[in-house]
């Protein structure tokens, strides 16, 4: 399955191609206090009209997720979203305040010998609110300059300072702390093949093995679903895995549902 959707400012449609060529779309209202729900309803639509039992399932046979955003481009254009900074490499910093990009497209001759001479736009981005700092890459994409040893530190100064090391979480396993795997390299689930998905859970196992007896539970990273991933979770010694999509029942183990924390009280206060 491949999935597409875009959220408007007023609707939110999800298009579905299936393996055989046929296309079914699915439609449901915005949500502007959580666009991310909006485009979970047009799915599920979408999941309803393909005859399946809901969006999960759909998800769960996806192998490629389109996400377009036409209330992006309407902030954009009505300058109505909140304040933004921007980091960009350093020498950079004016680039989008040049706004050098195709100035005539679109002019007649006359038009265009005259776009010099016309006002520009307010940028997106103020330049007061636009840092640079020093990275470089080359034309390899190999990082000749280091842009986090310069502005923060030693990686490893960091990762000791700031996360747990394995003899602390040896240590809080013995006094009745429970972990679970989260894969090993955080790819995402749904953009990698069934070996390398195997690899990857196995190797988070092997780790957990180390510090507890199984069996554990494990988290998506990203929340990407692999439709492979349950057989592979067994296979491993993980008896549960949970997703991030908001869902109260659920029927199958290696795809729960979440609650988030902050809807659940906004809910409860709201009902009183």
């Amino acid at each position: 399955m491949r999935v597409a959707f875009d959220i408007g400012g007023t609707f939110t449609d999800c298009v579905v191609l299936d393996n055989e060529g046929t296309v079914q779309v699915g439609k449901a209202l915005s949500t502007p206090e959580d666009f991310s729900n909006g485009a979970l309803n047009a799915v599920a639509d979408a999941a309803k009209n393909l005859g399946l039992g809901n969006e999960v399932e759909l998800l769960a046979a996806t192998k490629m997720f389109f996400h377009a955003c036409t209330v992006a481009d309407n902030t954009l254009i009505t300058r109505s979203g909140p304040k933004t900074g921007l980091i960009t490499t350093k020498g950079f910093g004016d680039t989008i305040l040049l706004m050098r990009g195709r100035t005539t497209e679109g002019l007649t001759e006359t038009e265009a010998f005259r776009a010099s001479t016309q006002s520009k736009p307010e940028p997106i981005v103020a330049q007061p609110y636009i840092e640079e700092l020093t990275e470089r890459i080359d034309y390899k994409d190999s990082v000749l300059s280091k842009l986090f040893e310069e502005h923060v530190g030693s990686e490893k100064k960091i990762a000791q300072r700031y996360y747990l090391s394995r003899e602390q979480i040896r240590e809080m396993a013995l006094h009745g702390m429970h972990f679970g795997g989260h894969s090993y390299s955080h790819p995402w689930f749904d953009w990698i093949d069934s070996d390398s998905l195997n690899a990857e859970i196995g190797a988070s196992a092997e780790w957990l093995r180390q510090i507890e007896p199984g069996p554990w539970a494990f988290a998506y990273p990203y929340g990407g679903l692999n439709p492979d991933a349950p057989k592979i979770f067994r296979a491993h010694g993980f008896m549960a895995a949970f997703t991030t999509q908001t869902q109260i029942n659920h029927t199958d183990p290696y795809f729960i549902g979440r609650l988030d924390g902050e809807e659940v009280a906004r809910a409860r206060h709201e009902n009183g």
